[in-house]
């Protein structure tokens, strides 16, 4: 068999195939060890494993609710405090690809009431990603019912943001505030 290019290496190709496909099963049958060694410490390799964050790492309880069906997740989601569901809508917003904002939307249906709450939890956390996902929250409450009256809610988040080291993380940061403020209701 020679290498061709073009058309004439898929002409000589195809016969081949039987041929091709045997030799890789038979090759792949004689060595069936997985690609990696349990002796040796490796791991297998799998989906990337989920990132704890230090600052603000998930409890238990929040996995424990995800993971159930949808309709006994939001049964579940009813009966947690306003700050525990503000602590599950980030989570699921952060730590679930693509990031699952109907938890938050469901929370932003509290209106304003939910606002003095959030700017206390952006003051005082120290995750930057849970800061931004709270930010989210926000977002959904400006674009719904406005932020007049709430002047110091914006300060909170400058601050907050300003305290954000990684640069990227900083500028989503500052989008996401300029985001809440071209959505405002009230403005």
């Amino acid at each position: 068999m020679r290498l061709a290019i073009g058309s004439s290496f898929i002409t000589e190709a195809v016969p081949m195939w039987p041929r091709i496909l045997a030799t890789l099963l038979v090759a792949n049958a004689s060595a069936a060890k997985p690609f990696y060694s349990a002796d040796a410490g490796q791991e297998p390799i799998d989906l990337p494993v989920k990132v704890a964050d230090p600052d603000h790492p998930a409890p238990s309880w929040v996995d424990a609710l995800a993971s159930k069906p949808r309709s006994s997740a939001m049964k579940g989601f009813e009966q947690l405090s306003t700050e525990h569901q503000v602590e599950f809508a980030v989570f699921m917003w952060i730590d679930q690809h693509p990031g699952d904002p109907e938890w938050s939307l469901r929370l932003a249906q509290q209106g304003k009431k939910l606002l003095p709450l959030l700017e206390r939890m952006i003051a005082r956390e120290p995750s930057d990603r849970f800061a931004l996902g709270l930010m989210h929250i926000v977002f959904y409450v400006a674009a719904k019912f406005g932020l007049r009256d709430e002047s110091t809610l914006y300060d909170t988040m400058r601050r907050r943001v300003q305290r954000i080291s990684n640069p990227t993380m900083k500028w989503n940061g500052e989008e996401l505030i300029a985001r809440i403020s071209r959505e405002d209701r009230s403005r």
